[in-house]
């Protein structure tokens, strides 16, 4: 099986890539999967080659090189969490090497990939604290904290539908440019329709705050 749909079959490229971008999960969790499948995680492995780290051994086993694949699969401390709910994909690609391949074996076998990329995120954000040692939970609880998650973030994206069916859930955004001495030079206030993800309106606000002093000359 190949690492990722061949280049030269677009169709199939762009398919593969559509299945990420069109999950019903957080567009972080989005993005984390897309990198998890272009190899782009600041693993050990990746780290190294930057010369960030000394040595690209995983930190969670200690025995095996980190790259995305053992970070998130085959590295022994979590295999226990995709026991459960990907135990057939595990029966099924013993001989997969990468995490693009285990996208395409759970779409096949018509398992949720929104709770295969919630699962695989949460691994991630566990390592991550292992890393620094900020008690990063159970692995025993990892699955169910992905099954919990994702309920959550679905069940509120249906209710915010509904909501916007009636009456639009309505965010406030702010803007304030000050000069060097903390003085205000000028202020706006509007408000936009709530988006699903916090993100969002951020990036609306980061925009607003752009335009607008650029609007008004300053650089």
């Amino acid at each position: 099986m190949n690492s990722l749909p061949s280049s030269s079959d677009s169709e199939m490229f762009k398919r593969f890539w559509k299945d990420i971008w069109r999950l019903k999960v957080p567009n972080k969790v989005k993005v984390f999967l897309w990198r998890a499948c272009s190899r782009a995680l600041p693993t050990k492995v990746n780290l190294q080659k930057r010369r960030v780290v000394d040595n690209s051994t995983c930190d969670q086993c200690g025995c095996m090189t980190e790259d995305e694949f053992h970070a998130l699969w085959d590295c022994e401390m979590v295999r226990e969490v995709w026991a459960l709910a990907f135990g057939e994909v595990r029966r099924k690609g013993q001989s997969l090497k990468v995490m693009s391949d285990l996208v395409s074996v759970t779409k096949a076998e018509g398992l949720s990939l929104e709770l295969f990329a919630m699962t695989a995120w949460l691994i991630w954000m566990r390592r991550n604290k292992l890393r620094v040692n900020d008690n990063p939970q159970p692995c025993p609880r990892v699955a169910f904290s992905a099954s919990a998650l994702l309920d959550e973030f679905q069940q509120g994206k249906q209710s915010m539908a509904r909501g916007n069916r009636t009456s639009p859930v309505e965010a406030g955004i702010g803007v304030v440019i000050r000069n060097k001495e903390g003085q205000v030079l000028a202020a706006l206030s509007e408000k936009v329709r709530m988006p699903v993800i916090v993100e969002v309106l951020e990036m609306l606000a980061a925009r607003k705050a752009a335009m607008f002093a650029k609007d008004l000359g300053f650089s």
